[in-house]
């Protein structure tokens, strides 16, 4: 069981995010028995007229699929702080997910504010407190330093598209290939900050689905420090997986690590707890 700055247990793998709309009954069908370590839900993306039937569906499926063995973890994002309604919320969480992802947030506040939120929500619902775990969506961290904001924190995902969005760009690759620089910049901020407050670092979702460069994309992530990726498909998602499993050689060097005398929340010694649970992946 691997432990997170934050100190709240996480029983689940994190390497593979694989995001689906909600009302998309087959693809959210085919997330179940891909392999993906998170289900997310994608609420966000649905029109604000149709939001109230997605969340709806969203319990409906959340409360069909409760946690069982070889289940995936079931996230749902949720559209950014200033445009989350309280019903829409209520609605997801009465299916009780295993997480929300929070996107676009702007500053850590902004992920206090749904730890705020959720901790009613699990007080009026019956849930256990702290259950619910929260990762954030951005485009680019900037200054953002999340650690000691919220207790359910988990990860950091970086998202190209949001980034285009916000920026207005056209492109996001030079024509050379290498991303361009607004976006090597804000990838980097964003693995940067995961990796000062000890949280995962998720990478973007790739629009690659040949395996030889899908397989290239998410071995570089994984050099680069990433420690998963979100995905658009299933067919993305053992490709994933196998690139965020470390090798012996990272195993070992965690396992030095671990046997060294240092204080139990140090962010190196939660690295190297991650680093083993990602090597095992079928160990609860």
């Amino acid at each position: 069981m691997a432990l997170q700055a934050s100190g709240l247990p996480v029983p689940f793998q994190t390497r593979s995010w694989l995001v689906i709309p909600p009302l998309e009954e087959a693809a959210l069908q085919a997330g179940l028995t891909s392999g993906t370590d998170i289900l997310v839900i994608d609420i966000a993306a649905v029109p604000d007229r149709r939001k109230a039937a997605a969340g709806e569906f969203t319990c409906a499926f959340l409360e069909n699929h409760p946690p069982r063995d070889g289940r995936p973890a079931l996230f749902v994002l949720v559209p950014p702080i200033d445009a989350l309604a309280g019903d829409i919320l209520h609605r997801v969480m009465r299916g009780r997910p295993d997480g929300l992802v929070l996107s676009s947030a702007r500053n850590a506040a902004d992920i206090q504010h749904l730890d705020m939120l959720v901790s009613v929500e699990e007080a009026i619902l019956g849930i256990e407190e702290g259950r619910t775990r929260l990762a954030a969506l951005l485009p680019q961290a900037g200054r953002m330093q999340p650690d000691g904001h919220s207790r359910r924190l988990i990860a950091l995902l970086w998202s190209a598209e949001g980034l285009a969005e916000m920026l207005g760009a056209p492109r996001r690759h030079r024509v050379d290939g290498p991303l361009s620089d607004a976006f090597r910049q804000a990838r980097a901020s964003v693995l940067l900050a995961a990796s000062t407050a000890g949280l995962e670092a998720v990478d973007s979702a790739s629009g690659l689905f040949h395996s030889d460069k899908l397989a290239l994309d998410a071995r570089e992530a994984a050099e680069d420090g990433f420690t998963g990726k979100a995905a658009w498909s299933p067919r993305q998602v053992s490709t994933i997986n196998h690139a965020f499993t470390p090798g012996i050689d990272a195993v070992r060097q965690a396992e030095a690590i671990l046997a060294q005398r240092a204080s139990p929340h140090s962010v190196e010694r939660l690295r190297a707890l991650r680093t083993l649970k990602r090597a095992t992946p079928d160990v609860p």
